[in-house]
């Protein structure tokens, strides 16, 4: 298994009381032992999807105060022979993928089990994209949320909720730079996640 780390330093907007914008939706748990997280996500519903083969998926999440992950974290339900990965990048003010900031390495898809890939990274305050990239398209636990950092369609109508960002990629190591996503899709639900991570510090 691989990492590949980049320092990173994003800038982010503030509010009016000089805060940056968004809340970090975490909360550290027992001592040693800090929970799951989806920085500044605010999840509405879990449920289960199956991904796209060979496809980069990226999904968007906000940190608004420095913050250290050590671990990557999904969870199949329902396994596919195969390979995926998980990883972080950087993105811009439209949600673009730019620098890679670590990639979490390569693992089975196989069989349904939490996966957890060690990381060592800290993210400054800014715009970030966990990414998920497999070859073949197990069914992974997710959360819905976040819609407010991604956006509305540009024209309201019955399905206004960007769902996913992606981009057809034949698997391989998470390219550096990102290759931008093309593909969105919009449904009545928020965008969904099937990345996590965990904070250790603060």
């Amino acid at each position: 298994m691989s990492c590949r780390t980049r320092a990173t330093s994003p800038g982010v907007g503030v509010g009016a009381d000089n805060v940056p914008e968004g809340r970090p939706n975490w909360v550290p748990g027992t001592a040693g032992n800090p929970n799951i997280s989806i920085p500044g996500v605010e999840a509405s519903a879990v449920t289960t999807a199956a991904i796209v083969a060979n496809t980069i998926i990226y999904q968007p999440f906000l940190v608004v105060t420095a913050i250290t992950l050590d671990q990557l974290i999904c969870e199949i339900t329902t396994g596919v022979a195969g390979n995926a990965r998980m990883g972080i990048y950087n993105a811009d003010r439209n949600w673009q993928p730019t620098s890679l900031v670590v990639d979490g390495g390569q693992f089975a898809t196989g069989v349904a089990a939490v996966i957890t890939l060690a990381i060592n990274v800290t993210l400054q305050p800014g715009r970030y994209l966990f990414t998920l990239h497999s070859n073949v398209d197990p069914t992974f636990r997710i959360v819905r949320g976040g819609s407010r950092y991604s956006g509305y369609r540009l024209t309201l109508s019955a399905n206004p909720f960007p769902i996913f960002f992606r981009v057809a990629q034949a698997y391989g190591a998470l390219p550096d730079p990102g290759i931008a996503w093309d593909n969105v899709g919009y449904v009545t639900v928020p965008f969904y996640y099937s990345v996590f991570c965990r904070i250790s510090v603060p």
